[in-house]
Order: structure tokens, then C-alpha cells, then sequence
């Protein structure tokens, strides 16, 4: 069990986080083992043409609630539905937010702070919501 949790611990798939005993059980070693697959078979690296559709998707959102919002000022009840896509557009903000904080759009450590201003970009600005 410990040498287990070491070796991990070297290999920075595993941080402790905190002062508490880490233990590993038969459980913890099956995932870790299927992670260590994931990694070396390259799952985790970043897709760049589907991050820029994900972000591309959002702004479009917004975009086209506003333009909706301001032309069904003037006709009634469709406010309504650019109303709920102003709910998706906060959706997928957290959403992206979320993720670029937890460093998990660029998984590159060269580009970090690109997930910085993602996450200022869809927190801050975007969902109203502190990103730090």
C-alpha cells in the first residue's frame, strides 16, 4: 500500500493535499492503474479544435441572446425564450470556467495561462462570478 502511494506520489499523478494520513485501498489502485493508461495513451491531452468550438459555441450564446433580447423588447412574449439561452450562455460559462480553473481545458504546462484567462473571461466577466 505505501510504496504504492509513493510512487505515485514521485510521479505527480497523486498529491497530497493537507496534513491527513493518504492510504490507498484495492479500489484507489485499479483507478490509479487505469489512469496511468489514460495518461500514457495520450487521453488527457488537449483537443484544440474542440475547445474552440466549445468557446465559440458560448460567445455565439451570448451574441445571439443579447441581439434576441433587445429585438423581442419589442415583440412580447419571446423574451421568454432568449431568456433561457441566456441560462444555457451561464451553462456553459461555469462550465468552462470550472475546468480552466481546474487546469483541465490546456492540460500543456506551457499554456496555463491560457486557462487563466478562460477562466477570468467565463467567471468573471461572463457568469459574474469570482473566478480566484
Amino acid at each position: 500500500g505505501n510504496n504504492v502511494i509513493q510512487t505515485y506520489l514521485k510521479s505527480g499523478l497523486i498529491k497530497n493535499v493537507g496534513k491527513y494520513k493518504l492510504e490507498i485501498n484495492e479500489l484507489d489502485k485499479i483507478l490509479l492503474k487505469q489512469h496511468v493508461k489514460l495518461v500514457n495513451s495520450g487521453s488527457y491531452k488537449t483537443n484544440y479544435k474542440w475547445l474552440f468550438r466549445k468557446l465559440s459555441f458560448a460567445f455565439s450564446l451570448y451574441i445571439f441572446t443579447y441581439f434576441g433580447l433587445v429585438y423581442s423588447l419589442k415583440h412580447g412574449y419571446t423574451c421568454y425564450i432568449f431568456a433561457i439561452m441566456l441560462s444555457f450562455s451561464w451553462q456553459q460559462s461555469g462550465f468552462l470556467m470550472h475546468d480552466a480553473k481546474h487546469s483541465i481545458l490546456c492540460t500543456d504546462k506551457s499554456y496555463k495561462f491560457i486557462n487563466y484567462v478562460i477562466g477570468c473571461i467565463f467567471g468573471d466577466i461572463l457568469f459574474g462570478i469570482n473566478s480566484r
